[in-house]
């Protein structure tokens, strides 16, 4: 249990960016607090507090190395199922070749809700997930659409090994990785929605943020989101991008208020987005990484251009670094942009 005092002694970082967002929101409200809305897709009808939830836990295979897989932009149902099929094997044989500790599948799992066959889309989806046999986690993606989205939550986090948590949060949640028995690692999961992140998701980081503060000593945390925050394309230059852009950024109504929130908890060492199928790249802005996931649905647009697959990431528990690099279903890796060792340390 954490006392109050504890929790007001350690989570200072945390209630200040609780803070500045209150302020930021205060408009045209005389002082008062303008609520910040939560989003459309993914919205729970049985919503609590946030700070309230306690995260998934799942613990490594290695004390000293944390292997996620991370698969996004599947869009499942969008074509044909002879396209479903090959990226599901994709799938398989990434898991295989890669042994990861768990898998993050980063947004738009199946492909919208054709006369309320969304439902049915992600219980398909689900299903695939679970004969994986590894912990899997997800955040929402701008074409997962339903017609009941409380139903869709609680699908989610019923399926077997499912460390998803969002369905009284909005779909934001906090997955705890041990190793061994004691927090090693956090993953910070967001729903960007069909608009990006907003106010709603940066105050949701921030209060998760707080609650990790309180828990004692920090460990580095990575962020996973579908729609880029702005910074994707406003910090890119020519000293800082690593890999291949062969599109815009599209951040939709995120205009770099959320990069603040994510800086300011110091632990978050990058962010992890998927969404532009034609984009794979890292831009090393110094604070926190911003890393681009590789498209891996071939329902999704892109594959003629850019090879599916997906992103590999090993995070150093002993020494708070990490890699990523693009693997392939055949067992090749990308290293060209991405070359092995730590990108980033741990203060």
């Amino acid at each position: 249990m954490i006392s109050r005092r504890r929790f007001l002694t350690h989570a200072s970082l945390g209630l200040t960016a609780l803070a500045q967002l209150d302020w930021l929101l205060a408009a045209e409200t005389g002082g008062a607090v303008a609520p910040a809305k939560p989003p459309k897709i993914g919205f729970s009808s049985r919503a609590t507090d946030i700070a309230a939830r306690q995260p998934a836990v799942v613990s490594t295979a290695s004390p000293k190395v944390c292997r996620i897989l991370q698969f996004t932009d599947l869009h499942l149902f969008h074509t044909t199922p002879a396209d479903d099929r090959h990226t599901l094997e994709d799938c398989r044989r990434q898991i295989e070749h890669h042994h990861p500790d768990l898998i993050v599948l980063s947004g738009d799992l199946w492909h919208e809700n054709p006369k309320g066959r969304g439902q049915g889309y992600l219980e398909f989806a689900v299903r695939q997930f679970a004969g994986w046999g590894r912990p899997w986690a997800t955040c929402w993606g701008n074409h997962d659409l339903l017609d009941d989205y409380q139903r869709g939550h609680d699908t989610l986090a019923a399926e077997t090994h499912s460390l998803y948590r969002g369905g009284e949060t909005h779909g934001d949640y906090r997955v705890e990785v041990h190793a061994p028995g004691a927090p090693a690692l956090d993953l910070f999961l967001l729903n960007s929605s069909d608009v990006g992140l907003t106010a709603w998701q940066a105050r949701a980081l921030a209060g998760m943020t707080a609650q990790v503060a309180a828990r004692g000593p920090a460990v580095p945390a990575l962020l996973f989101f579908h729609v880029p925050i702005q910074e994707y394309e406003t910090r890119l230059t020519a000293g800082n991008f690593s890999g291949l852009k062969l599109e815009g950024v599209s951040h939709y109504n995120e205009h770099g208020d959320t990069f603040p929130t994510i800086v300011g908890a110091k632990q978050i060492k990058a962010c992890f987005c998927g969404h532009n199928h034609l984009n794979d790249f890292v831009l090393k802005t110094g604070p926190v990484d911003l890393n681009f996931g590789r498209s891996t649905g071939y329902a999704g647009y892109g594959g003629d251009k850019l090879r599916k697959g997906a992103k590999l990431i090993e995070v150093d528990l002993v020494s708070g670094g990490y890699q990523q690099r693009t693997v392939f279903a055949s067992g090749a890796t990308q290293f060209g942009f991405a070359p092995p060792g730590p990108l980033v340390h741990a203060a």
